[in-house]
Protein backbone atom coordinates (compact mmCIF):
# COMPACT_ATOMS: atom_id res chain seq x y z
CA UNK A 1 0.00 0.00 0.00
CA UNK A 2 1.35 3.79 -0.33
CA UNK A 3 0.02 6.87 1.04
CA UNK A 4 1.20 9.41 -1.82
CA UNK A 5 -0.74 12.11 -1.87
CA UNK A 6 -0.28 11.57 -6.02
CA UNK A 7 -2.02 8.33 -5.93
CA UNK A 8 -4.70 9.71 -3.53
CA UNK A 9 -6.89 9.49 -7.17
CA UNK A 10 -7.07 5.96 -5.86
CA UNK A 11 -10.26 4.85 -3.66
CA UNK A 12 -8.66 2.83 -1.28
CA UNK A 13 -5.55 5.23 -0.63
CA UNK A 14 -8.08 8.67 -0.76
CA UNK A 15 -9.59 7.14 2.06
CA UNK A 16 -6.54 7.03 4.29
CA UNK A 17 -4.40 9.60 2.60
CA UNK A 18 -7.25 13.03 3.14
CA UNK A 19 -7.00 12.05 6.88
CA UNK A 20 -3.36 11.78 7.15
CA UNK A 21 -2.13 14.31 5.02
CA UNK A 22 -3.94 17.69 5.29
CA UNK A 23 -4.68 19.80 2.67
CA UNK A 24 -4.60 23.84 2.87
CA UNK A 25 -8.46 23.74 3.43
CA UNK A 26 -11.15 21.56 3.23
CA UNK A 27 -14.85 21.46 2.66
CA UNK A 28 -15.25 18.04 4.29
CA UNK A 29 -16.81 18.77 7.55
CA UNK A 30 -20.43 20.77 7.25
CA UNK A 31 -19.59 20.93 3.51
CA UNK A 32 -18.26 24.51 4.23
CA UNK A 33 -14.97 26.06 3.47
CA UNK A 34 -12.71 26.45 5.97
CA UNK A 35 -8.91 26.52 6.78
CA UNK A 36 -6.77 23.58 7.99
CA UNK A 37 -3.52 23.99 7.67
CA UNK A 38 -4.47 27.71 6.54
CA UNK A 39 -5.11 29.47 8.75
CA UNK A 40 -7.25 32.24 6.79
CA UNK A 41 -6.51 33.72 3.34
CA UNK A 42 -6.88 37.15 1.11
CA UNK A 43 -7.81 37.74 -1.96
CA UNK A 44 -6.86 40.58 -4.49
CA UNK A 45 -10.44 42.50 -5.87
CA UNK A 46 -9.76 40.83 -9.04
CA UNK A 47 -10.09 37.10 -7.65
CA UNK A 48 -6.77 36.42 -9.10
CA UNK A 49 -4.29 36.63 -6.23
CA UNK A 50 -4.83 34.27 -3.35
CA UNK A 51 -2.34 34.14 -0.19
CA UNK A 52 -2.85 31.42 2.21
CA UNK A 53 -1.52 32.09 5.44
CA UNK A 54 -0.12 28.91 7.33
CA UNK A 55 -1.38 27.92 10.61
CA UNK A 56 1.24 28.60 13.07
CA UNK A 57 2.51 25.95 15.48
CA UNK A 58 2.02 23.16 13.11
CA UNK A 59 4.36 19.66 12.77
CA UNK A 60 4.65 16.68 11.12
CA UNK A 61 4.66 13.57 13.32
CA UNK A 62 7.80 13.75 13.80
CA UNK A 63 7.86 16.97 15.44
CA UNK A 64 9.40 18.66 12.23
CA UNK A 65 7.83 22.20 11.57
CA UNK A 66 5.09 22.32 8.95
CA UNK A 67 5.84 25.61 7.04
CA UNK A 68 4.61 27.26 4.30
CA UNK A 69 8.00 26.12 1.85
CA UNK A 70 6.95 22.59 2.95
CA UNK A 71 3.88 23.39 1.74
CA UNK A 72 4.92 24.80 -1.35
CA UNK A 73 7.58 22.36 -1.77
CA UNK A 74 4.15 19.71 -2.21
CA UNK A 75 1.93 21.96 -4.22
CA UNK A 76 5.61 22.41 -6.90
CA UNK A 77 5.66 18.44 -6.47
CA UNK A 78 2.34 18.18 -7.93
CA UNK A 79 2.16 20.71 -10.73
CA UNK A 80 5.82 19.22 -11.57
CA UNK A 81 4.15 15.26 -11.58
CA UNK A 82 1.42 16.17 -13.64
CA UNK A 83 3.04 19.41 -15.54
CA UNK A 84 1.90 18.08 -18.57
CA UNK A 85 -2.25 17.32 -17.22
CA UNK A 86 -5.35 18.84 -17.66
CA UNK A 87 -5.98 19.45 -13.88
CA UNK A 88 -8.54 22.46 -12.83
CA UNK A 89 -5.24 23.85 -10.81
CA UNK A 90 -2.77 23.71 -14.11
CA UNK A 91 -5.24 25.31 -16.03
CA UNK A 92 -5.26 28.41 -13.60
CA UNK A 93 -1.36 27.86 -13.12
CA UNK A 94 -0.46 27.99 -17.30
CA UNK A 95 3.17 28.74 -16.69
CA UNK A 96 3.71 25.08 -15.52
CA UNK A 97 2.64 23.07 -18.79
CA UNK A 98 6.24 24.85 -19.75
CA UNK A 99 8.27 24.28 -16.67
CA UNK A 100 11.57 22.84 -17.58
CA UNK A 101 12.95 21.91 -13.91
CA UNK A 102 11.42 21.42 -10.66
CA UNK A 103 14.00 23.90 -9.29
CA UNK A 104 12.81 27.12 -11.41
CA UNK A 105 10.97 28.92 -10.17
CA UNK A 106 7.39 29.85 -10.42
CA UNK A 107 5.52 33.50 -11.14
CA UNK A 108 2.65 32.02 -10.16
CA UNK A 109 2.95 29.77 -6.79
CA UNK A 110 5.66 31.52 -4.26
CA UNK A 111 6.25 31.94 -0.40
CA UNK A 112 5.72 35.25 0.83
CA UNK A 113 6.47 34.91 5.00
CA UNK A 114 4.30 33.16 6.19
CA UNK A 115 1.68 33.11 3.35
CA UNK A 116 1.93 30.70 0.16
CA UNK A 117 0.83 33.15 -2.20
CA UNK A 118 -0.85 31.87 -6.23
CA UNK A 119 -1.39 34.24 -8.88
CA UNK A 120 -4.02 32.49 -11.20
CA UNK A 121 -4.40 33.74 -14.82
CA UNK A 122 -8.31 33.93 -13.93
CA UNK A 123 -10.57 33.86 -11.30
CA UNK A 124 -10.62 29.93 -10.00
CA UNK A 125 -14.30 28.95 -9.68
CA UNK A 126 -15.03 26.35 -6.09
CA UNK A 127 -10.90 26.81 -5.76
CA UNK A 128 -11.51 25.27 -1.98
CA UNK A 129 -13.13 21.98 -3.72
CA UNK A 130 -9.96 21.52 -6.15
CA UNK A 131 -7.55 22.79 -2.92
CA UNK A 132 -9.01 20.38 -0.73
CA UNK A 133 -8.55 16.95 -3.33
CA UNK A 134 -6.40 15.00 -1.40
CA UNK A 135 -4.12 14.64 -4.04
CA UNK A 136 -3.27 18.33 -2.43
CA UNK A 137 -2.64 17.03 0.78
CA UNK A 138 0.99 17.92 2.59
CA UNK A 139 3.53 15.29 2.83
CA UNK A 140 6.32 15.41 5.16
CA UNK A 141 9.32 16.37 2.32
CA UNK A 142 11.35 13.97 3.44
CA UNK A 143 9.00 11.02 1.49
CA UNK A 144 9.83 12.33 -1.89
CA UNK A 145 12.99 13.49 -2.92
CA UNK A 146 14.27 16.66 -5.11
CA UNK A 147 11.95 15.56 -8.19
CA UNK A 148 9.46 14.36 -6.25
CA UNK A 149 9.63 10.74 -6.53
CA UNK A 150 7.87 9.01 -3.72
CA UNK A 151 10.61 7.31 -1.72
CA UNK A 152 9.46 4.52 -0.51
CA UNK A 153 5.48 3.12 -1.08
CA UNK A 154 4.99 3.74 2.94
CA UNK A 155 5.92 7.51 4.61
CA UNK A 156 3.28 8.53 6.31
CA UNK A 157 4.61 11.48 8.17
CA UNK A 158 1.54 12.50 8.88
CA UNK A 159 0.35 16.79 8.78
CA UNK A 160 -3.01 15.86 9.24
CA UNK A 161 -5.93 14.92 11.62
CA UNK A 162 -4.59 11.35 11.94
CA UNK A 163 -1.20 9.50 12.09
CA UNK A 164 -0.91 5.58 10.99
CA UNK A 165 -0.45 3.55 14.44
CA UNK A 166 -0.41 0.62 12.86
CA UNK A 167 -0.73 -1.44 9.80
CA UNK A 168 -1.59 -5.43 8.57
CA UNK A 169 -2.42 -6.78 5.13
CA UNK A 170 -6.15 -6.44 6.70
CA UNK A 171 -6.50 -3.58 8.60
CA UNK A 172 -5.00 -0.21 8.97
CA UNK A 173 -5.16 1.60 12.69
CA UNK A 174 -5.34 5.49 12.53
CA UNK A 175 -4.86 7.50 15.89
CA UNK A 176 -6.01 11.17 15.85
CA UNK A 177 -3.50 13.81 16.72
CA UNK A 178 -6.42 16.68 17.64
CA UNK A 179 -4.77 18.93 15.61
CA UNK A 180 -7.31 20.57 13.45
CA UNK A 181 -11.28 21.47 14.78
CA UNK A 182 -13.74 18.27 15.37
CA UNK A 183 -16.49 17.40 15.77
CA UNK A 184 -18.01 16.17 19.71
CA UNK A 185 -17.49 12.17 19.10
CA UNK A 186 -15.29 12.47 17.04
CA UNK A 187 -13.01 9.38 17.43
CA UNK A 188 -9.21 8.95 19.02
CA UNK A 189 -9.07 5.86 16.79
CA UNK A 190 -9.90 4.61 13.57
CA UNK A 191 -9.63 0.87 12.15
CA UNK A 192 -9.94 0.39 8.49
CA UNK A 193 -10.55 -3.01 7.50
CA UNK A 194 -9.32 -4.06 4.47
CA UNK A 195 -10.14 -6.48 1.71
CA UNK A 196 -7.45 -8.79 1.52
CA UNK A 197 -6.37 -12.23 -1.66
CA UNK A 198 -8.05 -15.21 0.10
CA UNK A 199 -10.81 -13.42 2.23
CA UNK A 200 -14.09 -14.96 2.57
CA UNK A 201 -16.32 -12.24 0.65
CA UNK A 202 -19.25 -13.87 2.12
CA UNK A 203 -18.78 -12.45 5.73
CA UNK A 204 -19.53 -8.97 5.79
CA UNK A 205 -17.57 -6.98 8.82
CA UNK A 206 -20.66 -4.71 10.01
CA UNK A 207 -23.09 -7.49 10.07
CA UNK A 208 -20.58 -9.51 12.15
CA UNK A 209 -20.15 -7.13 14.62
CA UNK A 210 -16.45 -6.03 13.90
CA UNK A 211 -17.45 -2.50 12.34
CA UNK A 212 -19.55 0.80 12.87
CA UNK A 213 -19.62 2.00 9.49
CA UNK A 214 -19.71 0.57 5.84
CA UNK A 215 -19.60 2.50 2.53
CA UNK A 216 -21.30 0.50 -0.21
CA UNK A 217 -23.00 0.85 -3.63
CA UNK A 218 -26.45 1.61 -3.10
CA UNK A 219 -27.25 -0.34 -6.70
CA UNK A 220 -25.44 -3.45 -5.31
CA UNK A 221 -27.83 -4.03 -2.16
CA UNK A 222 -30.52 -6.32 -2.76
CA UNK A 223 -34.06 -6.42 -1.19
CA UNK A 224 -32.82 -9.17 1.22
CA UNK A 225 -29.76 -6.74 2.31
CA UNK A 226 -31.98 -3.83 2.95
CA UNK A 227 -34.16 -6.26 5.16
CA UNK A 228 -31.71 -7.95 7.17
CA UNK A 229 -29.73 -4.07 8.10
CA UNK A 230 -32.85 -2.99 9.17
CA UNK A 231 -33.62 -5.67 11.44
CA UNK A 232 -30.27 -5.68 12.77
CA UNK A 233 -31.24 -1.77 14.10
CA UNK A 234 -28.60 -0.41 11.35
CA UNK A 235 -29.46 3.27 9.64
CA UNK A 236 -28.93 4.31 6.36
CA UNK A 237 -27.29 7.60 5.00
CA UNK A 238 -27.65 8.17 1.12
CA UNK A 239 -25.53 10.08 -1.23
CA UNK A 240 -27.07 11.34 -4.48
CA UNK A 241 -26.49 8.91 -7.55
CA UNK A 242 -23.19 10.81 -9.07
CA UNK A 243 -21.05 8.10 -9.20
CA UNK A 244 -21.18 6.26 -12.82
CA UNK A 245 -20.45 2.01 -13.17
CA UNK A 246 -19.07 1.29 -16.55
CA UNK A 247 -17.10 -1.34 -18.62
CA UNK A 248 -13.56 -0.12 -20.12
CA UNK A 249 -12.10 -1.74 -23.22
CA UNK A 250 -8.56 -0.86 -24.03
CA UNK A 251 -8.68 0.94 -26.88
CA UNK A 252 -4.92 1.20 -27.51
CA UNK A 253 -4.50 -1.82 -28.74
CA UNK A 254 -5.95 -4.24 -30.35
CA UNK A 255 -8.57 -5.77 -30.78
CA UNK A 256 -10.63 -2.62 -29.09
CA UNK A 257 -9.04 -0.29 -31.16
CA UNK A 258 -11.18 -1.35 -33.51
CA UNK A 259 -14.28 1.06 -33.10
CA UNK A 260 -16.61 -1.35 -34.45
CA UNK A 261 -16.16 -3.95 -32.67
CA UNK A 262 -16.29 -1.79 -29.33
CA UNK A 263 -19.75 -0.44 -30.01
CA UNK A 264 -21.09 -4.47 -30.96
CA UNK A 265 -19.70 -5.50 -27.48
CA UNK A 266 -21.52 -2.32 -25.99
CA UNK A 267 -24.80 -2.97 -27.45
CA UNK A 268 -24.32 -6.54 -26.87
CA UNK A 269 -23.70 -6.12 -23.26
CA UNK A 270 -26.41 -3.95 -22.85
CA UNK A 271 -28.67 -6.49 -23.98
CA UNK A 272 -27.76 -9.31 -21.89
CA UNK A 273 -27.70 -6.74 -18.87
CA UNK A 274 -31.73 -5.78 -19.64
CA UNK A 275 -32.98 -9.24 -19.81
CA UNK A 276 -31.17 -10.22 -16.22
CA UNK A 277 -33.25 -10.07 -13.77
CA UNK A 278 -31.03 -9.44 -10.84
CA UNK A 279 -29.78 -6.26 -12.52
CA UNK A 280 -33.03 -4.96 -13.79
CA UNK A 281 -34.87 -5.57 -10.36
CA UNK A 282 -32.56 -3.10 -8.47
CA UNK A 283 -31.38 -0.50 -10.86
CA UNK A 284 -32.61 0.64 -14.56
CA UNK A 285 -30.13 0.75 -16.83
CA UNK A 286 -28.51 3.96 -18.16
CA UNK A 287 -25.75 4.15 -20.78
CA UNK A 288 -25.17 7.88 -20.48
CA UNK A 289 -21.62 8.35 -18.94
CA UNK A 290 -23.50 11.64 -17.11
CA UNK A 291 -25.89 10.77 -14.32
CA UNK A 292 -29.45 12.04 -14.87
CA UNK A 293 -29.87 15.31 -13.18
CA UNK A 294 -26.49 16.30 -13.92
CA UNK A 295 -25.32 18.67 -16.54
CA UNK A 296 -24.53 16.84 -19.81
CA UNK A 297 -26.74 14.06 -19.23
CA UNK A 298 -28.46 12.22 -22.65
CA UNK A 299 -31.15 9.56 -22.42
CA UNK A 300 -29.13 7.10 -24.47
CA UNK A 301 -31.52 4.04 -25.65
CA UNK A 302 -30.63 0.29 -25.25
CA UNK A 303 -30.42 -1.13 -28.76
CA UNK A 304 -33.53 -2.93 -29.93
CA UNK A 305 -31.46 -5.68 -31.59
CA UNK A 306 -28.42 -7.43 -31.29
CA UNK A 307 -25.09 -6.48 -33.15
CA UNK A 308 -22.15 -8.30 -34.23
CA UNK A 309 -18.56 -7.40 -35.60
CA UNK A 310 -16.71 -10.68 -35.90
CA UNK A 311 -13.74 -9.00 -37.47
CA UNK A 312 -10.82 -10.62 -34.24
CA UNK A 313 -10.78 -13.51 -32.73
CA UNK A 314 -8.49 -14.75 -29.98
CA UNK A 315 -8.64 -14.31 -26.10
CA UNK A 316 -8.82 -11.39 -24.09
CA UNK A 317 -7.89 -10.54 -20.71
CA UNK A 318 -10.96 -9.48 -18.52
CA UNK A 319 -10.03 -7.64 -15.06
CA UNK A 320 -12.80 -7.98 -12.58
CA UNK A 321 -12.63 -6.74 -8.72
CA UNK A 322 -16.02 -6.27 -6.50
CA UNK A 323 -17.85 -3.22 -6.63
CA UNK A 324 -18.38 -3.64 -3.18
CA UNK A 325 -15.73 -3.44 -0.81
CA UNK A 326 -17.37 -5.91 1.52
CA UNK A 327 -20.39 -7.43 -0.35
CA UNK A 328 -23.62 -8.30 1.49
CA UNK A 329 -24.39 -12.23 1.36
CA UNK A 330 -27.20 -11.89 -0.59
CA UNK A 331 -25.57 -8.71 -2.90
CA UNK A 332 -23.33 -11.66 -5.12
CA UNK A 333 -25.64 -11.77 -7.61
CA UNK A 334 -25.28 -8.65 -9.08
CA UNK A 335 -21.73 -8.73 -9.50
CA UNK A 336 -22.32 -12.28 -11.11
CA UNK A 337 -25.29 -10.05 -13.47
CA UNK A 338 -22.67 -8.11 -14.98
CA UNK A 339 -19.67 -9.70 -14.83
CA UNK A 340 -21.86 -12.73 -17.18
CA UNK A 341 -23.04 -9.88 -19.22
CA UNK A 342 -19.39 -9.17 -19.90
CA UNK A 343 -18.74 -12.63 -20.65
CA UNK A 344 -21.03 -13.21 -22.93
CA UNK A 345 -21.20 -10.14 -24.59
CA UNK A 346 -17.21 -11.21 -25.89
CA UNK A 347 -17.76 -14.60 -26.16
CA UNK A 348 -20.98 -13.43 -28.77
CA UNK A 349 -18.28 -11.50 -30.57
CA UNK A 350 -16.26 -14.25 -30.86
CA UNK A 351 -13.60 -13.55 -28.65
CA UNK A 352 -12.07 -15.62 -25.30
CA UNK A 353 -12.67 -13.86 -22.69
CA UNK A 354 -9.55 -15.52 -19.89
CA UNK A 355 -11.04 -13.67 -16.48
CA UNK A 356 -8.69 -12.73 -13.27
CA UNK A 357 -10.49 -11.69 -10.76
CA UNK A 358 -8.82 -9.40 -7.29
CA UNK A 359 -10.15 -9.13 -3.70
CA UNK A 360 -8.74 -5.63 -3.50
CA UNK A 361 -8.23 -2.72 -5.64
CA UNK A 362 -4.30 -1.76 -5.68
CA UNK A 363 -3.39 -4.41 -8.06
CA UNK A 364 -6.29 -3.17 -10.47
CA UNK A 365 -5.22 0.46 -10.44
CA UNK A 366 -1.64 -0.35 -11.42
CA UNK A 367 -2.85 -2.80 -14.42
CA UNK A 368 -5.30 0.39 -15.51
CA UNK A 369 -1.96 2.90 -15.06
CA UNK A 370 -0.28 0.44 -17.46
CA UNK A 371 -2.30 -0.17 -19.73
CA UNK A 372 -2.05 -3.82 -18.62
CA UNK A 373 -5.95 -4.73 -19.50
CA UNK A 374 -8.12 -5.40 -22.42
CA UNK A 375 -11.44 -5.35 -20.85
CA UNK A 376 -11.78 -4.38 -17.23
CA UNK A 377 -15.36 -3.24 -14.48
CA UNK A 378 -14.66 0.09 -13.35
CA UNK A 379 -16.47 3.09 -11.99
CA UNK A 380 -15.56 6.49 -10.72
CA UNK A 381 -17.57 9.93 -9.66
CA UNK A 382 -18.41 13.28 -10.46
CA UNK A 383 -18.23 16.53 -8.27
CA UNK A 384 -21.77 18.16 -7.57
CA UNK A 385 -20.74 21.52 -7.19
CA UNK A 386 -17.68 22.13 -9.49
CA UNK A 387 -18.14 19.09 -12.28
CA UNK A 388 -15.59 20.45 -14.67
CA UNK A 389 -13.12 20.50 -12.39
CA UNK A 390 -13.63 16.33 -12.08
CA UNK A 391 -14.43 16.17 -15.45
CA UNK A 392 -10.66 17.59 -15.91
CA UNK A 393 -9.09 14.96 -13.54
CA UNK A 394 -10.92 12.21 -15.37
CA UNK A 395 -10.54 13.23 -18.94
CA UNK A 396 -7.06 14.98 -18.82
CA UNK A 397 -5.27 13.55 -16.02
CA UNK A 398 -2.93 10.06 -15.20
CA UNK A 399 -4.63 10.71 -12.10
CA UNK A 400 -7.89 10.43 -11.95
CA UNK A 401 -10.10 7.62 -14.69
CA UNK A 402 -8.63 8.45 -17.56
CA UNK A 403 -10.83 7.94 -19.30
CA UNK A 404 -10.01 7.92 -22.77
CA UNK A 405 -10.63 11.43 -25.53
CA UNK A 406 -11.11 9.12 -28.41
CA UNK A 407 -11.91 11.94 -30.82
CA UNK A 408 -8.99 13.99 -28.97
CA UNK A 409 -11.45 16.79 -28.35
CA UNK A 410 -12.05 16.84 -24.54
CA UNK A 411 -8.91 19.84 -23.87
CA UNK A 412 -10.90 22.30 -26.16
CA UNK A 413 -14.82 20.97 -24.78
CA UNK A 414 -13.82 21.68 -21.34
CA UNK A 415 -11.84 25.10 -21.84
CA UNK A 416 -15.11 26.19 -24.12
CA UNK A 417 -17.12 25.61 -21.29
CA UNK A 418 -14.85 27.00 -18.69
CA UNK A 419 -14.77 30.25 -20.23
CA UNK A 420 -18.11 30.22 -21.00
CA UNK A 421 -20.38 32.44 -18.71
CA UNK A 422 -24.00 31.07 -20.97
CA UNK A 423 -25.24 27.92 -18.74
CA UNK A 424 -26.81 26.73 -22.19
CA UNK A 425 -23.28 26.29 -23.78
CA UNK A 426 -21.54 24.68 -20.85
CA UNK A 427 -24.35 22.34 -21.57
CA UNK A 428 -24.07 21.90 -25.04
CA UNK A 429 -20.17 21.39 -24.11
CA UNK A 430 -20.90 19.03 -21.60
CA UNK A 431 -23.14 16.71 -24.17
CA UNK A 432 -20.71 16.78 -26.66
CA UNK A 433 -18.20 15.12 -24.38
CA UNK A 434 -20.93 12.31 -23.15
CA UNK A 435 -22.23 11.81 -26.88
CA UNK A 436 -18.17 11.37 -27.70
CA UNK A 437 -18.01 8.80 -24.33
CA UNK A 438 -20.85 6.71 -26.12
CA UNK A 439 -19.52 6.77 -29.66
CA UNK A 440 -16.33 5.91 -28.91
CA UNK A 441 -17.34 3.21 -26.55
CA UNK A 442 -14.01 2.53 -24.64
CA UNK A 443 -16.46 3.26 -21.64
CA UNK A 444 -19.87 1.47 -21.85
CA UNK A 445 -21.80 2.80 -18.75
CA UNK A 446 -24.24 0.85 -17.31
CA UNK A 447 -25.64 2.24 -14.29
CA UNK A 448 -25.32 5.21 -11.75
CA UNK A 449 -25.37 5.21 -8.31
CA UNK A 450 -24.45 6.29 -4.98
CA UNK A 451 -22.85 4.93 -2.16
CA UNK A 452 -24.56 4.71 0.96
CA UNK A 453 -23.10 5.21 4.32
CA UNK A 454 -24.48 2.08 6.62
CA UNK A 455 -23.91 2.56 10.71
CA UNK A 456 -24.71 1.58 13.71
CA UNK A 457 -27.11 3.70 15.58
CA UNK A 458 -24.02 5.37 17.47
CA UNK A 459 -22.62 6.94 14.79
CA UNK A 460 -23.56 10.26 14.15
CA UNK A 461 -22.97 11.06 10.31
CA UNK A 462 -24.99 14.54 10.84
CA UNK A 463 -21.78 16.75 9.64
CA UNK A 464 -19.82 15.18 6.74
CA UNK A 465 -20.24 16.26 3.33
CA UNK A 466 -21.98 13.69 1.47
CA UNK A 467 -20.73 15.37 -1.66
CA UNK A 468 -17.08 13.95 -1.44
CA UNK A 469 -15.85 10.79 -2.03
CA UNK A 470 -13.46 10.51 1.33
CA UNK A 471 -14.50 10.95 4.91
CA UNK A 472 -12.67 12.56 7.10
CA UNK A 473 -12.65 11.28 10.24
CA UNK A 474 -12.97 14.41 12.46
CA UNK A 475 -16.33 15.01 10.83
CA UNK A 476 -17.47 11.75 12.21
CA UNK A 477 -18.95 10.95 15.76
CA UNK A 478 -18.55 8.34 17.74
CA UNK A 479 -21.07 7.47 20.39
CA UNK A 480 -20.87 4.87 22.63
CA UNK A 481 -24.14 3.29 23.50
CA UNK A 482 -25.52 -0.57 23.19
CA UNK A 483 -25.80 -0.27 19.62
CA UNK A 484 -22.58 -0.36 18.93
CA UNK A 485 -20.08 3.06 18.78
Amino acid sequence: MTVDPYMAGRFEVMQVSKNIHATLVSTFLDGKPQGLVARDWEVDAAGRVWRFHIRPGLSFEDGSPLTAEAVARNLRRILWLTRGEGLSLNALLPEVSGWKSIDEPLRSLYVEGDAVVFKFSRRPANLFETLGHPIYGIADPKCFDAQGRWREPFCPSASGQYRVRERTPARLVLGSRHVFPEVQGAPDVVEILVPVPGGAVSSNPLLDGRADLSIEPRFTLSPETLREIDARGLAIMEEPAVDMYYVQLNASRPPFSDRRLRQAVREDFLRCLRSDPDFTARTEISPSFFPKGGIGYLPFEVPPAPATHRSWRGKVGVVFYPLAGYPFPSDRRMQEAIEGAVVGALRRQGLEPEVRSYSERGEVFRRIAKGDYDVMLRWTGILVNDPFSDLRMMLLSQVGAMVPDTRRRFPRLLAEAEASADPAARQRSAETINQDIFDGASVITYAHSGFVFIHRRGVDLSRINPFSDPIEFRAVGWHPSPEGG
